[in-house]
């Protein structure tokens, strides 16, 4: 097995779910799209990926990991968890995207899938790791800003859920000190605008570690990433590598800074 196909199957378990376009851009970059179908198709063959027509994405093949691949080549232990099938597609590919674009940041130490995060028994570098478990986030983002690390949780929401749901939500992130920010990422803007509606008439105005922002302005940003929490402050992360004699720092709000 080469090292490429070794990185499809780790690619696969991390995100669960990936369509031909993405395993293009992300793992086999220069490779025809007849020479992709064929590898993939190989795969398929020999057990290691199964594929799956998904009619809401316009009949496009959604491919993920079997368990005989995730056993022969990912699982290194018998404590890895072995969830292979998304339970929302949309909401998993949403999620694949981000995390590629969060893993080109500059400032970046570590980008975590809730998939890798939640099977691990060990990460090193999160000495909470096992609180940080229980707000069971979608992604974890790690990144130094001013000198300093920074753990933010990455949530994904694509729809309004039941208003109860909220309140549990909300309370995990206002309370803990283990993750620095939320960075949540909605499909629209008018979804953001519910839930910050709904943040605000839980807590007030009280400080917010919650920043959000959507789908489109994260994916189109060029220069820098900007989240916004409910009192209007601002999160900004630079996207680009800075120039010489100008530092590549991030504008963080008072709320999120360590002492």
């Amino acid at each position: 097995m080469r090292d490429i196909d070794l990185k499809l199957f780790y690619y696969l378990y991390a995100y669960k779910v990936a369509t031909a376009e993405r395993i293009v851009r992300d793992i086999y970059q220069n490779i025809s799209h007849q020479a992709l179908y064929k590898r993939l198709n190989k795969f398929i063959h020999h057990g290691y990926l199964q594929a799956s027509y998904v009619k809401e994405i316009r009949g496009k093949l959604i491919y993920s990991l079997t368990a005989k691949a995730f056993q022969e080549y990912v699982s290194d232990n018998d404590k890895t968890r072995c969830q292979l099938k998304s339970e929302n597609i949309w909401h998993d590919l949403a999620l694949l995207d981000l995390g590629e674009i969060f893993k080109t940041l500059p400032s970046l130490q570590l980008y975590v899938t809730e998939n890798i995060l939640r099977s691990s028994a060990e990460l090193p570098e999160f000495e909470n790791l096992k609180t940080i478990q229980r707000l069971h986030p979608d992604a974890l983002l790690k990144i130094k800003l001013h000198g300093k690390e920074f753990i933010f949780a990455i949530e994904y929401e694509r729809s309004l859920k039941f208003h109860k749901r909220y309140r549990p939500f909300f309370e995990k992130y206002h309370t803990t000190g283990d993750v620095d920010a939320v960075l949540l990422i909605t499909k629209d803007e008018y979804l953001a605008n519910r839930l910050v509606d709904k943040e605000r008439l839980l807590f007030g105005n009280s400080d917010s570690k919650i920043f959000y922002s959507t789908f489109e302005n994260v994916q189109s940003a060029k220069s820098k990433l900007t989240f916004t929490n409910r009192k209007m402050e601002k999160l900004i992360i630079p996207k680009l590598v800075a120039s010489e004699g100008m530092p590549a720092t991030a504008t963080l709000s008072q709320s999120v800074h360590n002492d």
